[in-house]
């Protein structure tokens, strides 16, 4: 089917491929081609820092975790996979935000960048970590058909959304995209939460 496809190299080729379709959607539709080279340039390195850090900070807990969890879910031991969701999940939390709050106070101290920027910027990689987080354990649940429902959900969500506070309610093209983002990676986090519990 197309989800194993999606998913036969790595189980986030497929979610990452509905991002990949929204933000092109966006730079279509609300003008991101117009942007000066300097904007498109912030917006461009700050979703690719974002989606690399994010992937850093799950990555060192998701051997530990789905060998944890597949030998509780071996076991019939189903009353610790919650207590090792909220672990691996808080503790991916902890290192993006200990490596993500030094790599902002430089950008605002030393680059000069807008503080709504740098924070909206901050809650989306806070947003995708946990996103990724959460993905781990479904993975290891093998819901990979729920995963790529819940990204094709909230990246239909972050395309409304940025339109809306670009065209209603007139926020820049760039704000626009990284607040639809973000709620659309808190939407995503709360489903795959939800399916955890």
């Amino acid at each position: 089917s197309l989800y194993g496809v999606f998913f036969s190299v790595n189980f986030t080729a497929g979610p990452m491929f509905t991002v990949i379709i929204c933000m092109l959607a966006m730079y279509r539709f609300l003008g991101f081609s117009e942007l000066s080279y300097l904007e498109r340039t912030l917006f461009t390195c700050t979703v690719l820092y974002v989606f690399i850090f994010s992937l850093l900070c799950a990555s060192p807990f998701n051997s530990v975790l789905s060998k944890y969890m597949s030998d509780r879910i071996f076991l019939e031991r189903f009353d610790d996979i919650r207590p090792c969701a909220y672990v691996g999940i808080t503790a991916s939390l902890v290192l993006a935000a200990l490596l993500g709050i030094p790599f902002c106070l430089r950008l605002y101290i030393v680059g000069g960048i807008p503080a709504r920027y740098i924070f909206m910027a901050f809650l989306c990689y806070l947003a995708l970590s946990f996103v990724l987080a959460a993905m781990v354990f479904n993975s290891i649940l093998k819901h990979y058909k729920k995963i790529m429902r819940y990204f094709t959900y909230g990246m239909l969500i972050t395309f409304i959304l940025s339109l809306i506070f670009r065209f209603v309610f007139r926020f820049s093209v760039t704000i626009s995209m990284l607040s639809s983002l973000t709620i659309g990676f808190v939407m995503i986090a709360i489903l795959e939460f939800a399916n955890i519990l």
